[in-house]
């Protein structure tokens, strides 16, 4: 999914393997996780230090 929030990009995924899942009742909560990055460049995206920091790389 993409939208835009605040003139800035959006990106959402969904599992779309659960569609057709018949225990919904028992599972029926979600999970949402929000990354407000402070300092973006081009397009909105997250800086190179703000990228870093939410997906280290070893190497």
């Amino acid at each position: 999914m993409e939208w835009k929030e605040d003139s800035l990009p959006c990106f959402g995924m969904l599992n779309s393997a659960l569609i057709d899942f018949e225990n919904k009742q028992i599972f029926g909560w979600h999970l949402s996780v929000i990354i407000d990055f402070e300092e973006t460049v081009e397009n909105g995206m997250p800086s190179e230090e703000e990228r870093e920091i939410v997906d280290p790389r070893d190497g």
